[in-house]
């Protein structure tokens, strides 16, 4: 008979676990708290986003440092400082992020990415840096990762329970719940539940017991039987597409960059699964695997280093392109030393990636030192060779048409450069203020602040999805706005929402917005603009849908990269129903068609609202 755990075991586990990782569990739950606060709000709020992206970074910083402490039988004294001296770098680093601090191609970004995964590596081995068998350091990372596929069941399992279980409440007891709460739900689960559940199972490094240096059967026969026999199928693939651009003299496309990195690092981690079998009688087929493994895979890092150098020959040096060559570097090393070295210490793996993670994330020789200056160059060889340049290297006026290859190249390096740090690196350019010229944009009649910049040089911005010659047959494209200058009537609203963006193609498609004690839900499904009222919890009281289409094929088309300026009267909608007024204004709104299909729709528009019972 199943013996379940009571709640009194339950209780005292919790406990236990918080007193063994109380600031993981402090960061772990303000960072949720925060998070579940945000999902709550129409705007967003740039201090409590940057403190949720911090305590993601913290947590796994401070488990580390905690088994670390474990390991080395810290004094508690030692083990607090070093969480104190911890709190106040996260604090500084905290302080020095920008505002606008999120998913994007910043240097910023790019930066926390790198020391996310530092400090997730730095979990793998702090407790076994110096001394600890090497079964000891497989064995706990095994636990560890055993750990999370199970917490990641669980709450995989919880949120499809509990999912369930709101639209039960929904659609049998008439609870009226806002969409929100299942994304609430959501973030409650992996930021506390998760978290915790995932900490109560991280083994002590000074004391490893029986059933975690055991090595699970089910483990090998899904490494053994699943995960080697794809490593081998992937490894034949990207060996036919050797021969075929063997065959063809063709340069290799940059996608196989990626699959190389793939495949090749999946394959170390199945041998690593395997690694405290393979000495066993019945398993010494993993050593000679294993050594064929890392031999069959220096062509293959031949082929790597080609495409990279392929795309950087071609297009200069850019974060991404850096990483990956970092990468194909470490990876070739580690071939060579699993193929010379006699010692074969797997500890090698997380800590050299580790070290190489840090230290490209700052300095000269960092990733966005490095592409920075090699976009830069770039710009300043083709600006050179069009005579673009003054005495002083400031840019002049494109006197003549610049090549639509150039102009690409130009574009495509500008824009790189505003997302990797703003307007900084480029200003050296140009003797006029970059950040008023892109404040002003819209007076330029720009959509992009890279168009606002190009145009400055002389020419539109190009894309680079655009052809030499025109758009691709069967596709076009307009985007409008309305006059700065033209006043909008108030009269008869009561409230007023100067810009709202929604996309029809990708997220944002819903906004939800409070008028005094109303809440108002804005959509965008196609063409159809829909605004709902809501009433307590979240229920729609009464629906207005507005077609898109008449308005839009009374509109002028433009070039992909500047806004046709229309008067406001002609992008302006109004809609009544029986207890709201509404008049929508578009500040701007674009189309792109597709063989005749209308792929998406983007607005941003201003919103007057009144109530009329």
């Amino acid at each position: 008979m199943i013996k379940l755990p009571s709640l009194e075991n339950l209780s005292k586990q919790a406990i236990e676990t918080s007193r063994r990782f109380p600031v993981v569990l402090t960061f772990a739950i303000m960072g949720t708290v925060a998070f579940l606060w945000l999902a709550d709000q129409n705007m967003g709020h740039p201090a409590i986003v940057n403190f949720i992206w911090v305590s993601a970074l913290a947590i796994s910083i401070f488990t580390a440092i905690t088994t670390a402490g474990e390991r080395y039988k810290w004094s508690g004294a030692k083990l607090w400082g070093t969480r104190i001296i911890t709190v106040i770098l996260l604090g500084i680093y905290y302080l020095f992020l920008p505002e606008e601090f999120e998913p994007s191609g910043s240097e910023a970004f790019y930066r926390y990415l790198l020391w996310f995964l530092a400090g997730h590596l730095l979990v793998s081995f702090s407790p076994f840096v110096s001394g600890g068998k090497v079964h000891d350091f497989w064995a706990y990372n095994k636990s560890l990762f055993l750990r999370l596929l199970l917490s990641a069941l669980y709450v995989a399992v919880l949120f499809a329970g509990l999912s369930i279980a709101l639209i039960s409440l929904e659609n049998l007891l008439e609870f009226n719940l806002r969409s929100v709460r299942y994304g609430q739900v959501a973030i409650f689960l992996t930021g506390i539940f998760g978290t915790w559940f995932f900490l109560s199972g991280v083994p002590r490094p000074d004391d490893l017991t029986e059933t975690e240096r055991s090595y699970p059967n089910g483990l090998r026969l899904f490494v053994q039987y699943v995960l080697l026999p794809l490593v081998v199928v992937y490894i034949l693939i990207l060996y036919l597409y050797m021969g075929k651009i063997l065959i063809e003299w063709a340069w290799p496309n940059g996608w196989v960059a990626n699959l190389v990195l793939s495949f090749s690092i999946t394959g170390i981690l199945a041998l690593l699964l395997l690694h405290p079998i393979q000495k066993e009688e019945d398993h010494k087929w993993v050593t000679v695997f294993a050594r064929g493994y890392y031999v069959a895979l220096i062509p293959l890092i031949v082929l790597l280093m080609l495409s990279i150098w392929v795309r950087i020959s071609e297009y200069g040096v850019t974060v991404n392109r850096y990483l990956v060559a970092t990468l194909a570097v470490w990876l070739s090393g580690i071939v060579l030393y699993f193929l010379i070295s006699k010692a074969r210490n797997i500890k090698v793996i997380p800590i050299s990636l580790f070290l190489i993670t840090v230290l490209i994330s700052f300095g000269p020789l960092s990733a966005f030192e490095v592409s920075e200056r090699s976009q830069l160059n770039r710009l300043e060889s083709i600006f050179q060779k069009h005579d673009l340049l003054d005495e002083s290297g400031f840019i002049v006026t494109a006197g003549s048409e610049i090549p639509f290859d150039d102009r690409k190249q130009i574009s495509s390096g500008i824009r790189y450069l505003l997302d990797l740090n703003g307007t900084e690196s480029l200003q050296k350019f140009f003797s006029d203020d970059l950040d008023e010229l892109i404040e002003n944009k819209h007076d330029l009649e720009v959509v992009t602040d890279a168009g606002a910049i190009t145009l400055k040089i002389g020419f539109e911005y190009v894309y680079d999805w655009e052809e030499e010659g025109g758009m691709e047959e069967g596709f076009s494209f307009f985007q409008v706005s309305s006059m700065n200058t033209d006043a909008v009537s108030v009269d008869g609203f009561t409230h007023h929402f100067g810009s709202i963006e929604l996309w029809s193609g990708a997220e944002p498609k819903e906004v939800e917005v409070l008028a005094g004690d109303h809440e108002f839900r804005i959509s965008l499904s196609d063409h159809m603009l829909q605004m709902d009222l809501l009433g307590e919890e979240g229920a729609v009281t009464e629906i207005l849908e507005m077609d898109l289409m008449p308005l839009i094929e009374k509109l002028p088309r433009s070039s992909p990269s500047v806004f046709e300026t229309v008067p406001a009267r002609d992008l302006t909608l109004e809609a009544a129903g029986e207890r709201f007024l509404v008049k929508v204004v578009f500040n701007t709104l674009s189309r792109q068609v597709q063989d005749g299909e209308l792929q998406n729709i983007r607005v941003n528009l201003g919103l007057f609202t009144r109530l009329t019972d």
